[in-house]
C-alpha cells in the first residue's frame, strides 16, 4: 500500500493486481481509496491469476469474463462473481519446481485449507468449512522434503490438528522416515490429548521443539 502509488507514478503502464486474505475482504472499498489499483483476485489465486495471465498475454479484455477478479477501469469498478473453492485440491501442481538454492530456508506447505472456527477476529473465519489435500499427496510431498534435505518446512495449515485421525497419520509418517527435516505445525492447544503427546515424545531430539 506504501509502494503502490508510487510505483504508478514511476511506471504508469504497469498493471498493479492485489491479492490475499486483506485484499479479498473488502474489494470495493479497497479499490475507492486506492486508485492505483488495477485489479484484485479475491479468494483463492491460483485458477483466477492463471486465466488473467492468459488473457493479458493474448490481449483480450480479462476483466469481463474471470470468476474472482475485480478491475478499476477509468474509476469505474466492476466485481466479477465469486470464483468456487477448489475443491480437489490435489489438482494443484507441488509448490517447489526446485529446491536449488532453498537448503537452509524455511519453506512454506500446506495439507489443508479452511477452518472449522469463527472466529469473529480472523479471516479465516470467513471460509466455511475445512478442504483436504489428499493423504497420500501429502506423503509424497513430505517425501521430497525429507529427500532434498530441506532444513524446515512450516506447515500454514489453519488449525493442524482440526482432525485428529488426520494430524496423526501425517505425524507419524514423517516420524517414520526418520529425516533430519523439522516440521512446524500450528495446532489448537485444546485439542491435543494424550495420543498426540505420545507421537510427540518419540521424535528425535530437535524434532519436537519445532512440532
Amino acid at each position: 500500500m506504501k509502494l503502490g502509488p508510487s510505483l504508478k507514478k514511476v511506471m504508469p503502464d504497469s498493471i498493479i493486481v492485489l491479492g490475499g486474505p486483506e485484499a479479498s475482504y473488502d474489494v470495493e472499498s479497497t479499490m475507492k481509496e486506492n486508485p492505483w489499483i488495477d485489479y484484485i483476485i479475491s479468494g483463492e489465486g491460483e485458477e483466477t491469476l492463471y486465466e488473467f495471465a492468459s488473457c493479458l498475454k493474448s490481449g483480450h479484455e480479462a476483466a469481463q469474463s474471470i470468476d474472482g477478479l475485480a478491475c478499476n477501469k477509468n474509476g469505474i469498478i466492476r466485481i466479477n462473481k465469486p470464483r468456487n473453492p477448489i475443491y480437489d485440491l490435489d489438482r494443484l501442481p507441488f509448490p517447489y519446481d526446485s529446491f536449488n538454492g532453498l537448503e537452509n530456508k524455511i519453506l512454506y506447505y500446506e495439507t489443508s485449507r479452511g477452518c472449522p472456527f469463527k472466529c469473529q477476529y480472523c479471516l479465516s473465519s470467513l471460509e466455511p468449512g475445512v478442504r483436504y489435500f489428499s493423504l497420500e499427496k501429502v506423503y509424497n510431498d513430505i517425501d521430497l522434503f525429507i529427500e532434498n534435505h530441506v532444513r524446515q518446512v512450516k506447515l500454514v495449515d489453519r488449525t493442524f490438528n482440526c482432525s485428529k485421525e488426520r494430524c496423526l497419520k501425517i505425524m507419524d509418517y514423517i516420524l517414520s522416515k526418520k529425516g533430519n527435516t523439522n516440521f512446524h505445525f500450528e495446532m489448537a492447544g485444546d485439542l491435543i490429548d494424550e495420543e498426540m503427546l505420545e507421537i510427540l515424545k518419540t521424535a528425535p531430539a530437535g524434532m519436537a521443539d519445532k512440532i
